[in-house]
C-alpha cells in the first residue's frame, strides 16, 4: 500500500515536471518567435523608410519649383534619418549624401563625414567611396589628421573597391559608383596602357542606367560623347542625356543645351536648346 502511494506521488511529480518543462519550452519558442517577428517588422520598416526617402528624392530631382524641391528633399531627409538612427548603413550613406549636397537640410560636410563614417564602418562600399572623396578633398574631415588625409582616402578607396568586387552591386546607385571607380581608376592598380577600366566603367554605367538611375544615364551619355570605353557616338550620347535630363539631372540638361545649340548628334535647334537652358 505504501509503495503504491509513493509510486502515485512519483508519477504525479514526473507529470507535473514534464508539464513544467513543456510549458517552459513553449514559452521560449513564443519569445523567440516574437523576437523573430519583431526583427522582420523592423527590417520591413527600415526598407519602407528607405524606399519612401528615395521616392521623395526622385520627386525633388524632377521638381522645378525651388520650395517644393526642398520640401521633397526634407521628406527624404526625415525618412533616411529614421532608418539611419536604427543603424542601417544604406540609410546612413544616403543621409550623409543629403548633408554633403545640402538637400533638405543645411549643408554640412562635417555631418556628411559623420554619417559616411558610420556606414563605412559597416563595410558599406558606396559610403567608403564617398568618404574617401571627402578625405581626398580635405572637406569635413578632422583637422588634426589633415596630413594623413590622402593616405586615409586611398585606404578607403581600396576597401570600397574590394567590397564592390566581393559583392557585385545590384542597386543602381552602387553600380554607378562602381563604374566611377573604374572610370577614375580608384582603389586598384591600373596599367596606364590598359583600356579595361573604361570598358568596365561603361558596363556598370549601363547596368545602372537601365534601371533608370539618372546619374548613371548622364555618365553613360558622357562616355559616349567622348568615346571613353565605348565607340564615340553623339546620337547615343544625346539619348542618354535626354533620359537623365527628363528626370531633372542638371548636368545632362546643360549638355543637351550644348548639343542642340551646336547640332551634335542632332539637327541644330536653338529653340530646344533654349527650352533646356531655362
Amino acid at each position: 500500500m505504501r509503495i503504491q502511494i509513493i509510486s502515485r506521488f512519483f508519477i504525479l511529480g514526473m507529470t507535473l515536471f514534464n508539464n513544467y518543462i513543456y510549458a517552459t519550452v513553449q514559452q521560449q519558442e513564443v519569445i523567440e518567435s516574437a523576437q523573430e517577428i519583431q526583427g522582420i517588422d523592423e527590417k520591413s520598416e527600415i526598407e519602407h523608410l528607405i524606399k519612401r526617402g528615395e521616392a521623395s528624392q526622385l520627386g525633388a530631382d524632377k521638381e522645378t519649383d525651388a520650395d517644393l524641391k526642398q520640401a521633397f528633399y526634407y521628406e527624404a531627409f526625415l525618412a533616411y534619418q529614421q532608418a539611419a538612427n536604427k543603424g542601417n548603413a544604406e540609410a546612413q550613406c544616403l543621409l550623409g549624401r543629403l548633408y554633403k549636397m545640402g538637400q533638405g537640410v543645411k549643408q554640412s560636410e562635417t555631418d556628411a563625414v559623420k554619417w559616411y563614417s558610420l556606414a563605412s564602418n559597416q563595410d558599406h562600399p558606396r559610403a567608403q567611396y564617398l568618404l574617401a572623396s571627402l578625405y581626398e578633398e580635405g572637406k569635413g574631415t578632422p583637422k588634426e589628421i589633415s596630413s594623413q588625409s590622402n593616405e586615409i582616402a586611398q585606404a578607403l578607396y581600396t576597401k570600397a573597391f574590394e567590397n564592390f568586387t566581393r559583392r557585385l552591386p545590384t542597386k543602381a546607385s552602387h553600380q554607378c559608383t562602381f563604374g566611377l571607380m573604374y572610370l577614375n581608376h580608384k582603389g586598384h592598380q591600373v596599367d596606364d596602357l590598359s583600356e579595361e577600366d573604361d570598358i568596365l566603367a561603361a558596363y556598370w554605367f549601363n547596368e545602372a542606367a537601365m534601371q533608370g538611375y539618372s546619374p548613371a544615364q548622364f555618365s553613360l551619355g558622357y562616355i559616349y560623347s567622348v568615346g571613353q570605353g565605348v565607340a564615340q557616338n553623339n546620337e547615343i550620347a544625346l539619348q542618354w542625356f535626354q533620359k537623365a535630363a527628363e528626370q531633372g539631372n542638371a548636368e545632362a540638361q546643360v549638355n543637351l543645351v550644348v548639343m542642340y545649340a551646336e547640332g551634335q548628334g542632332v539637327t541644330q535647334n536653338n529653340e530646344i536648346a533654349l527650352e533646356w537652358f531655362q
